[in-house]
């Protein structure tokens, strides 16, 4: 998955955002939502899309704060999040070259196992950040990966599925809102 500056990202293995902040083959450094530049691997990123686009500069963290801060402080935070408009949309392209390094080169996994592997792996870090309402992108096709996704998402009870902008992502993709957690 190539990362752009300035563009939105989470991480894969715990909660936060950061904006990427330069580039180099799968080395990226990124400033997290506390403030610090780190260097991170391409593949622990996940890019976050919000519905205009934008780069959104205040950082909301979802997760509760340590408990060293004041009350006032945890106040002002709560505030932040009621006006902020922070990210409740995500989406996950599933094609194989969009697909995660270390999930490709997974041994003895097909195409589609690959694909649902990357969707579970996308729908814990939607259900860590409360995520209420992401973008899978399946493709057209044959319309196998389409009725996969759409078969396992139904059996899980929070999620309901609609047909994507078909003026943004034709008929390859499934607008997915979560009902609850």
């Amino acid at each position: 998955m190539k990362f752009h500056l300035n563009e939105k990202v989470a991480f894969l293995k715990e909660k936060g955002y950061a904006i990427v902040k330069s580039v180099s083959n799968s080395q990226i450094i990124v400033e997290d939502d506390h403030g610090f530049e780190r260097q991170v691997q391409a593949i622990e990123l996940v890019k976050i899309i919000t519905e205009d686009f934008q780069v959104d500069s205040n950082f909301v963290k979802l997760e509760e704060e340590p408990n060293y801060r004041t009350a006032k402080k945890k106040q002002d935070l709560n505030q932040k999040k009621k006006q902020s408009n922070y990210i409740d949309k995500w989406e996950i392209d599933l094609h194989i070259e969009k697909l995660p390094i270390e999930i490709i080169n997974t041994p003895s996994l097909h195409y589609i196992e690959m694909q649902m592997k990357a969707l579970r792996y996308f729908l814990e870090k939607v259900k860590i950040n409360r995520v209420k309402r992401f973008v899978v992108i399946h493709g057209v096709g044959d319309g196998i990966l389409k009725d996969e996704v759409r078969s396992y998402l139904s059996k899980l009870d929070i999620y309901k599925l609609n047909e994507a902008d078909k003026s943004k992502y034709g008929n390859g993709a499934t607008q997915v809102i979560v009902s609850g957690y």
